[in-house]
């Protein structure tokens, strides 16, 4: 199983903000601007390829001065 972001391929190796359960759902452990996207589950072996419905999370954020650093204010997933 794998998770993609606007189609491209997460990995959770390279990006330790995202994590995949053994159950192999995606945790995104704090929600960034840049992790808004249409999410999508692709499950594969030797005899096939399915993709799950894309879920759409967006991030807001909230920033109080150009000072400081942006804080989560709503994620949504539709």
């Amino acid at each position: 199983v794998e998770w993609q972001r606007n189609e491209d391929v997460l990995d959770p190796a390279a990006d330790p903000n995202f994590l995949v359960t053994a159950e192999h759902s995606l945790i995104i452990k704090q929600a960034r601007l840049a992790d808004t996207g249409n999410y999508t589950c692709v499950a594969k072996n030797i005899v096939a390829r399915r993709k799950s419905p894309s879920a759409t999370v967006l991030v807001y954020a909230r920033y109080s001065s150009p000072a400081t650093t942006s804080s989560v204010k709503r994620v949504a997933a539709k």
